[in-house]
């Protein structure tokens, strides 16, 4: 299990309670945590994070998103997909080749203050 360093946008959930949750979800909410690494929820794909500052900063888009260092695993997997929805669909509309340039597919991620 080889850790890397990476960028991951999210945001807040609730202003003004502190959780930071993915910036977009397909589905299933996480809570991301700077005091260790979470892996998906059963069921769950991998996480969307990115190599550099410079690519989650030109893809996140809205004022309530915010980019923050990470650390991360690769995941094996190639598509995002979450409970309740066919991974083929998933795939077509998600699929590597139509994520931001940048992105890496990760099986945990912790964020870093």
């Amino acid at each position: 299990m080889k850790i890397k360093d990476g960028w991951k946008v999210v945001r807040e959930w609730r202003r003004g309670n502190g959780k930071l949750i993915s910036a977009r979800g397909l589905g299933e909410v996480h809570t991301y945590s700077y005091k260790k690494f979470i892996k998906p929820r059963e069921g769950c794909g991998p996480f969307a994070v990115f190599k550099t500052k410079l690519a989650a900063r030109e893809w996140y888009c809205s004022i309530d998103q915010k980019v923050v260092k990470c650390k991360y695993v690769e995941s094996p997997e190639e598509d995002l997909y979450c409970p309740g929805t066919c991974r083929y669909e998933i795939r077509r509309n998600y699929g590597f080749a139509r994520l931001p340039l940048g992105t890496v597919l990760a099986s945990r991620v912790k964020l870093v203050r």
